[in-house]
């Protein structure tokens, strides 16, 4: 019973992907693209975009930029932190490893599903009904919120963590355990360094509220 209830999660988690991903498809193929809507006649992914060619050249040069030559008479690239995510994994990884916009997209598209799969690991810990579960992680991941946020990559990545946290912060008030605390701490230092703090308050604020709610 327990090896056919972790099939059908397992399925779950697989339409959650392959909904997510059939959805930005076209970012891939058949040629890359970057999603810029205007914001008072000019785009916010433009300077996403902008910050992370620098970023991505300094680590294909093995160091993270902190200053930028290219930009006025020097900019203090790092200093733009919600633009950055310098010490963000995925972007580490991405940025280094694949071409530029391939790793922008990637990165994005990761993040919109990592919220998704967030939301139904929660609602499952929750002892929500799967098909409750599933429809709560689509709901939330190709929500109006997170599809208007789009071209605010930072927002996007910070808020894919949200449920994840919640989660952790619901399992250590349940058990007690260093392995948890430091799990916790790791996840909530990576929302930290995306750089966008008014997402990390309200993760903090009710995640912390969940946390002594359960206790």
């Amino acid at each position: 019973m327990n090896r056919r209830i972790a099939y059908k999660d397992v399925a779950a988690i697989f339409i959650i992907l392959l909904v997510v991903g059939g959805f930005f498809f076209k970012l891939f193929y058949p040629i890359q693209q970057i999603i810029a809507t205007p914001d008072f006649g000019e785009s916010d992914a433009i300077g996403n975009i902008s910050s992370k060619m620098i970023y991505a050249a300094g680590l294909k040069e093995h160091h993270i930029p902190l200053w930028s030559s290219f930009i006025g008479g020097g900019y203090p690239v790092y200093a733009t932190g919600m633009l950055l995510g310098a010490f963000y994994v995925p972007n580490l990884i991405a940025f280094t490893v694949f071409p530029l916009v391939t790793a922008y997209n990637l990165v994005l598209v990761t993040s919109v599903m990592l919220l998704g799969l967030g939301m139904f690991a929660l609602l499952r810990i929750l002892q929500y009904h799967r098909g409750i579960a599933l429809f709560g992680a689509l709901t939330l991941a190709l929500s109006g919120y997170n599809i208007a946020q789009l071209t605010h990559i930072s927002i996007t990545e910070s808020l894919s963590l949200f449920p994840i946290i919640t989660l952790l912060f619901y399992l250590l008030a349940k058990r007690k355990s260093w392995t948890l605390a430091g799990l916790l701490s790791f996840v909530l230092s990576q929302q930290v360094f995306i750089g966008f703090p008014q997402i990390v308050f309200l993760t903090v604020l009710f995640a912390g509220a969940l946390f002594l709610y359960t206790l």
